[in-house]
């Protein structure tokens, strides 16, 4: 059950946007909200922001602490700050603070300059990192209760190791969830027991109240393959599966994470396994 949520900010419209999405999220599941900026002492790109030496660690704590109350006044949800000052990247530290959280939520605009690193075209690296499942949220998305999870998965990568994330998640919300297979083989008696694998694992962890859907397509073009089933059934949250041979590592390979997510107008939720 996802009970603890970090929201990751900058204090930009996007971050903004992000946090307005996690404490939806977070009122809806009854769970708690951690805010937390990181401010890096020493950019390994011996880059040092403007605005980062124009705030002080007292401004910033008062911001994060501004924020905090406004998420409470408005949402009714427990929010809590933290503010790291690390040598690490953004990623490590982000990538340290989430093992005592079940998501993390940030807000992406594609954004492709320093200050933006955590939620523009580097959100990559924050992907690969953190353990727990990712939300990411694009700019300009307003909240809405998800009705529809479509999960795109290649059943070659068998993550029952996992599945039990999704099914809580989907459970969680009462969604519906369309599980998209994407294979390149054509269909064989060894794909189809791959895809059975699957759907048992979730099927034998169903709630009466989600409706679960299995659909499969085979295509060299995972990613294009994505986008359309995507356009068609206009989800309100696109989920992947990340680690080795999954389906995101497919789009990730022809395509930056910035152009992924552009991909797609509503958020996409990421598992590792």
């Amino acid at each position: 059950m996802i009970k603890s949520i970090l929201c990751l900010t900058d204090f930009s419209p996007v971050a903004h946007n992000g946090l307005e999405y996690a404490a939806n999220l977070a009122k809806l599941l009854s769970a708690k909200i951690t805010l937390m900026h990181v401010r890096p002492t020493i950019w390994p790109e011996a880059v040092q922001l403007v605005r980062e030496r124009e705030q002080s660690n007292a401004e910033i704590t008062d911001l994060l602490q501004r924020s905090s109350e406004l998420v409470k006044e408005n949402y009714q949800v427990p929010c809590a700050v933290q503010l790291v000052s690390t040598i690490d990247t953004l990623e490590q530290a982000v990538a340290a603070s989430s093992q005592n959280f079940d998501l993390v939520v940030m807000g992406t605009s594609g954004a492709d300059d320093y200050y933006q690193l955590i939620f523009g075209s580097n959100s990559y690296r924050v992907l690969e990192g953190v353990r727990c499942p990712v939300l990411v949220v694009p700019l300009g998305y307003q909240f809405k209760k998800p009705i529809q999870i479509v999960y795109a998965y290649d059943p070659h990568t068998n993550p029952i190791f996992w599945v039990d994330t999704l099914v809580d998640f989907a459970n969680s919300l009462e969604v519906s969830v369309s599980v998209y297979y994407v294979m390149e083989d054509e269909r064989s008696p060894e794909t189809e027991r791959l895809l059975d694998v699957v759907r048992h694992a979730i099927l034998a962890r169903l709630h009466k109240k989600v409706k679960w859907q299995f659909e499969a397509d085979f295509s060299n073009d995972a990613a294009w393959s994505i986008e359309q089933y995507v356009n068609r059934k206009q989800p309100d949250i696109v989920a992947l599966s990340y680690h080795h041979r999954s389906v995101a590592e497919s789009v990730f390979e022809k395509n930056t994470i910035k152009q992924a997510i552009m991909t797609f107008n509503c958020p996409m939720l990421v598992f590792w396994h």
